[in-house]
């Protein structure tokens, strides 16, 4: 099985990434939690302006791609570095995985298999031993994907929609 590595975005990579990514989050929400496409696109671009404030250079976020043995870039990997706080107190150091996708030309191959695992040795790297996502509820291939990894649910978050018209 051809082997991948993670190299760092450029600045141009980067603005190309980040209007892709926005939109691809903008219709996760639309798709899984139903909102209005403007409002999730709107809810995006917040999030990504929050958690990016310097682009590139924004601390503690981790930004890659995945590149395979031709050194084609095949999908990305972000990640950033929380931290719990209470005054001066500092808890438990994470790794937060915001954004993992494998383009979908080379998904089926074990990709997603390797990027969760040099993932994992980013987190060593840190001296990081805990790895924290978000993945939304209806997206079992992905939710496979972590639980082969090692993953296991901390949290659910349950949804139930109602039909107004039945009140």
């Amino acid at each position: 099985m051809p082997r991948i590595t993670l190299r760092p975005m450029d600045q141009n990579e980067f603005v190309t990434f980040r209007a892709s990514a926005v939109e691809r989050y903008a219709l996760d929400m639309h798709n899984y939690l139903g909102r209005p496409l403007d409002a999730s696109r709107i809810s995006a671009e917040a999030s990504f302006s929050h958690l990016l404030p310097q682009g590139l250079a924004s601390e503690l976020q981790y930004i890659f791609h995945l590149v395979d043995e031709y050194k084609k870039v095949i999908g990305h990997l972000w990640y950033g570095i929380k931290q719990d706080e209470f005054k001066d107190l500092v808890f438990q150091k994470r790794i937060y995985i915001y954004d993992i996708h494998v383009y979908s030309e080379y998904q089926g191959k074990g990709f997603g298999k390797q990027s969760m695992s040099l993932l994992d040795m980013q987190a060593k790297k840190h001296g990081i031993d805990m790895i924290e996502l978000h993945v939304f509820g209806d997206n079992a291939r992905a939710i496979s994907l972590y639980q082969q990894q090692g993953y296991s649910s901390s949290n659910i978050i349950m949804r139930k929609k109602l039909s107004l018209d039945k009140l």
